[in-house]
């Protein structure tokens, strides 16, 4: 997802989003708003165009644009996105890709895990049979070789 996200990010520009939520006011090189997420009477949230991301002095609040869409309509993460992306431009096609690998990620994932538990297994085997059947050789070996008990 990490790819269609920044391609996402790269094609839109903050300052027109949060100013489709909010009035923003060009202040120098930034941008300045009331915060949305608590009351004030002046401005203390900062938009900047150039890192395109934004910051309350106030609240403490910052993000990027998926961040600001989630916090602001009270979205999950997925869903800030497909908003953003419906605002990019990009085809819906990028957007069916990025599903489809997703399944892939989420099908490595599993075969991951897979092998983590058989790794753990293999341990737990090993630590079966070195310690509690307590094969003599084993610890000779490794007594020899400078290991403690605890470190066995």
């Amino acid at each position: 997802m990490q790819p269609l996200v920044k391609k996402i990010k790269d094609r839109v520009n903050i300052v027109d989003i949060i100013g489709s939520f909010i009035k923003v006011d060009r202040s120098g090189i930034n941008f300045k708003a009331c915060c949305p997420f608590h009351h004030e009477k002046t401005p203390s949230f900062f938009v900047s165009e150039q890192r395109q991301t934004f910051n309350c002095f106030g609240c403490g609040v910052k993000g990027d644009v998926v961040e600001f869409v989630k916090m602001y309509e009270h979205l999950d993460f997925k869903e800030a996105l497909r908003y953003v992306f419906d605002k990019s431009g990009l085809p819906e096609s990028d957007w069916q890709q990025n599903q489809e690998r997703s399944l892939k990620d989420i099908q490595e994932d599993k075969e991951k895990k897979d092998a983590q538990d058989i790794f753990e297994k293999v341990v737990d085997l090993y630590h079966t049979n070195i310690l509690e059947k307590e094969s003599e050789n084993v610890l000779l070996y490794f007594t020899n070789r400078g290991l403690k008990k605890d470190t066995i």
